[in-house]
C-alpha cells in the first residue's frame, strides 16, 4: 500500500510539472526607465595604519631601517593566543584588553618558554620590542636562541647545536646569559638600559 502511494504521488508530481510546462507564459510589457542623474561610486581611501615610530636610537645607529613585520595584537579575540606565537606551557600567553600580550606561567613552575614562531631572524635583520616592568616583584629573561635549518627551535640549553643570547631581569640588575654548543657564561649588562616601574 505505501509503495503505491508513493508512486501515485510521484506520477502526481511528475503530471503536475508537465502541465505547468504547458501553459503559455505571460509576456511582459517593457518599460522604458527614465535616466537619471546618479552620480558614479568613486573610490573611498582607506585609512591607512598607524606609522610605527621607531627610536632615533636606532635611525643614529643602522642605515636604511625599516619594519618588515608588525604584531600590535590589535585583531586578536581577547584571551587568546596570538597566530605565530607558541609557548611551553598551554595558556600561559595571551592578549589582554589592551592589545597587549601577557606571559604568566603557571604557579607551579619556575618559568616559560614563549616565542614567535612566523620569522626567522637572519643576517642584517633585528627585533624590536616593548614590555612592561612590573616592578622588583618579578623576574623575567628575554632572549634569542637559534633554529634548526628547517627553522624548527632547537631545545636548549645544552647540546652542541643549542646557542642562545638573554637578558635577566632581576631587582632591577641585568644579567646577561650566553650559551654556545654546550658553553655558557653569564655577566652584568653594559649600558644605558634603566627599568622603571610600571614603565
Amino acid at each position: 500500500m505505501k509503495k503505491s502511494i508513493h508512486s501515485l504521488f510521484f506520477a502526481y508530481v511528475v503530471i503536475t510539472v508537465l502541465f505547468s510546462g504547458c501553459t503559455p507564459a505571460s509576456i511582459p510589457t517593457s518599460t522604458i526607465i527614465p535616466p537619471t542623474l546618479t552620480p558614479l561610486p568613486t573610490d573611498t581611501p582607506e585609512p591607512s595604519p598607524t606609522p610605527v615610530l621607531l627610536p632615533d636610537v636606532l635611525h643614529q645607529t643602522f642605515s636604511g631601517v625599516a619594519i618588515i613585520y608588525h604584531d600590535s595584537f590589535q585583531y586578536v579575540i581577547q584571551g587568546m593566543t596570538p597566530q605565530g606565537w607558541e609557548t611551553d606551557q598551554q595558556d600561559a600567553i595571551w592578549v589582554t584588553e589592551e592589545n597587549q600580550l601577557k606571559v604568566k606561567p603557571l604557579p607551579s613552575s619556575v618559568g616559560t618558554v614563549f616565542y614567535y614562531s612566523g620569522e626567522t631572524i637572519t643576517p642584517n635583520k633585528g627585533v624590536y620590542f616593548t614590555f612592561k616592568y612590573t616592578g622588583t616583584s618579578e623576574n623575567f629573561t628575554l632572549g634569542f636562541d637559534n633554529v634548526d635549518v628547517n627553522g624548527e627551535r632547537i631545545p636548549g640549553p645544552v647540546g652542541p647545536d643549542f646557542r642562545s643570547v638573554a637578558m635577566e631581569v632581576t631587582n632591577q640588575d641585568l644579567i646577561v646569559y650566553r650559551n654556545d654548543g654546550g658553553a655558557s657564561s653569564k655577566g652584568l649588562f653594559e649600558g644605558n638600559l634603566r627599568l622603571l616601574e610600571d614603565t
